[in-house]
This record gives structure tokens, C-alpha cells and sequence, in this order.
């Protein structure tokens, strides 16, 4: 009963608390500063090996409600080992505002703080030409007003660093999992910039001041991370930490979204989480409060289950149901996508499960990606 009670409250404490985060009421336009003339932003694309998904991102990116005129796409080939350079090359044609580059590799090899990811963003933002600089993945596809309302985010003097929704395909049972999945991630991320201490985003919808990459000390000054999304927030939050706001945004809203590819097996879904689950233990305390959550819930299933409690058993998934829905509904609501509740009680009951793995992935230090050992 003890055991019950203290998850009782603290994911009670834990759910509110993102709740009313993820709540927070938006900037004002009177915090609006102008706009610049003549090219607004450049939208870096790293790739590797991204033949089959390279096309329909480029095509989605070239039809952004926007001039050709007002931006540019850079996609950075990361070293890759298929045709992903040729498709590229072949769009450049007909899309005037393309380009690819190549990550420096060379350069990059001799600073292990450049090494995968990082480095290709790295050369991308280098050769950005416009002072906000959007990015994504060769595997996603972006919503038509994506660029143009991320940028207004940053018509806002305070906003230098933002994140926004990414959406999963959802073709089967497993793929609509993952997407309530990554809305419920991004949710609690929100939130988490609502209350004042970030708690991560996702690299393919992420956007910067070249400005402040630069005054950071961009990536080459940053601490590696397999997680290379956080680690730019964190050090942007931190750079702003001392005065009013974090210096961070994350705005929700159908406009702003892109979709990305699912992991089309368990064994990939795996991968990405244990790479997640990494990166993550930068977090620090912050981790932790997730970690002695779900540790107090499992705590309070097995006991009740042993002692025949089946009462407090059912009790303890109703409270994480119910504070769940509570995190999640209202991003449901903005993004659109009311009726996605029905996934809610599968898709809890599998990430309760979840659970349990992921603590034993980080048994194994070695992270493997896209081909790479880190």
C-alpha cells in the first residue's frame, strides 16, 4: 500500500506538472521584433546512405509555401556508401535554391567531438548563408508551412534555439505505436522547456541561430553525444541560463510538424532507443525523476501481483493511463489529431513494458548507428 501511495503521488506530481507545462501560454506579439529582408533561412539535411528517402524530403522541402528566393536547402552527404549523392545532383537541376556539400570528413576525423551526425550538421551550418538555419532528416518530409511559421518563432528576440513535432507514418499496428510514442516524447520535451529545465527534442525538426551555434562554440567545442539534438539544446539553455528564458521554444501545432520513416522492426526500434537511452543520461537528476517513476510503478505491480492485491494492481495502471492521457491530450488537440486517442491504452501498456528493457540496454555501452561504432 506504502508502495502504492508514493507512486500515487509522485506520478501524480510528475504528470501535473508536465501537464500545466506543456500548457504554458505562447509568446505575445509584442515581444515580435522585424523580420530580415531578402534570403530568411537556409534548411540543412544531413544524409547517409539515404537513396530510397532523399527524393521525397527534397520534393517536400521545394514546396514549402515560400520563394525560392527566401531560402535555401543544403543537404550534407555524410560519407555515403550508395547513390544518395547522384539523386541529389540529378534534383539540383530543376530545384534552383538546392545544393549538396560534403561533410569534411578529413577535418572532422581529427576532432572526435565532429564524429558522425554532428560533423555533417557541423559542415551544413558552416555553410549556411541566412542567420536562422532550420534542420531535418533525408527521411522526413515536411508539412508545406513548416519553415515559413518556424520561422516566425524567431521573430521573437528571445527565441534562439527551437524544437517541433515530428509525426511517424502509420501504416501498421507497430508504426502507430511509435508515432503516439514520439508525440508523448515531444509533449513531455515541451513541457519540460515550459517549466524551465529542457529535457530533449529530436533532430529532424530543430532550428538555431547560426549565431548563437557559433557562439556556443559549435558542435567541434561541444562535449560528443551519440544524441547530438540535445546536446545543442542543453548547451543553448545553458548559454541563456542567467537571464530571463532559456533562450528556448517549442511550439505545437499541425503547421509546424514533419513526418518521419518508422522503425520497420523491433530490432531496429531497439537500436534507436538504446542510442536514445545514451544520450539521455546526460540529463542527469532529470533522467533519474523518470527513472524512479516507472521504478516505484513496476515496484507497486509486482508486489500487489505477489500478495494477490489485484485491486492496487489495476489501481496503479489506472493512475499512469490517467496521468498519460493528461500529458498527451492537449497536444492531440493542437496537432489535429483527436482521434489518436483510441491508441492510448495499447500503446501505454507497451511503453510500461518498455519499461523494463531499457534499463538493461544501457548494460551495453557501445552504441551502433547508420553504420558507425560510437
Amino acid at each position: 500500500m506504502i508502495i502504492f501511495f508514493a507512486h500515487l503521488f509522485l506520478y501524480s506530481l510528475r504528470s501535473f506538472a508536465f501537464f500545466f507545462g506543456s500548457n504554458r501560454k505562447e509568446r505575445t506579439q509584442s515581444d515580435a521584433v522585424q523580420n530580415t529582408e531578402g534570403l530568411k533561412l537556409s534548411i540543412v539535411v544531413p544524409a547517409r546512405d539515404e537513396e530510397n528517402n532523399i527524393e521525397s524530403c527534397i520534393v517536400s522541402l521545394a514546396n514549402l509555401n515560400l520563394d525560392n528566393s527566401e531560402y535555401e536547402i543544403i543537404i550534407v552527404d555524410d560519407d555515403s556508401s550508395d547513390g544518395t549523392k547522384d539523386v541529389v545532383l540529378e534534383l539540383c537541376k530543376s530545384v534552383s535554391n538546392l545544393k549538396l556539400i560534403s561533410s569534411d570528413k578529413e577535418y572532422n576525423s581529427t576532432r572526435k567531438n565532429l564524429r558522425g551526425k554532428a560533423g555533417a550538421i557541423d559542415s551544413g551550418i558552416k555553410s549556411a548563408s541566412a542567420e536562422i538555419v532550420l534542420m531535418t532528416d533525408a527521411d522526413c518530409k515536411v508539412h508545406p508551412d513548416w519553415a515559413g511559421s518556424l520561422f516566425s518563432e524567431f521573430s521573437h528576440k528571445d527565441v534562439s534555439f527551437l524544437a517541433s513535432f515530428t509525426l511517424v507514418e502509420s501504416e501498421s499496428l507497430f508504426a502507430c505505436v511509435q508515432n503516439y510514442e514520439w508525440i508523448f516524447m515531444h509533449t513531455m520535451a515541451r513541457a519540460g522547456v515550459g517549466l524551465g529545465w529542457p529535457v530533449g527534442c529530436f533532430g529532424n525538426n530543430i532550428a538555431i541561430r547560426k549565431s548563437v551555434y557559433q557562439g556556443i562554440g559549435a558542435y567541434e567545442n561541444l562535449e560528443f553525444s551519440v544524441t547530438e539534438d540535445l546536446a545543442l539544446q542543453l548547451a543553448v539553455a545553458s548559454e541563456f541560463s542567467e537571464r530571463d528564458n532559456l533562450g528556448l521554444s517549442y511550439p505545437c501545432s499541425k503547421e509546424t510538424t514533419v513526418t518521419t520513416i518508422p522503425c520497420s522492426t523491433f530490432s531496429e526500434y531497439l537500436k534507436q532507443h538504446h542510442r536514445w537511452a545514451v544520450g539521455g543520461k546526460k540529463l542527469g537528476l532529470r533522467a533519474s525523476i523518470f527513472v524512479l517513476v516507472s521504478a516505484i510503478a513496476w515496484a507497486s505491480v509486482f508486489y500487489n501481483l505477489f500478495v494477490g492485491n489485484y485491486t492496487l494492481v489495476a489501481l496503479t495502471i489506472l493512475v499512469k493511463l490517467t496521468g498519460d492521457f493528461l500529458v498527451i491530450f492537449p497536444s492531440l488537440i493542437r496537432l489535429g489529431l483527436k482521434r489518436l486517442w483510441l491508441w492510448h491504452f495499447p500503446s501505454v501498456l507497451f511503453f510500461m513494458l518498455m519499461e523494463l528493457i531499457i534499463p538493461l540496454l544501457l548494460l551495453k555501452k557501445e552504441v551502433k548507428w547508420k553504420g558507425r561504432k560510437f
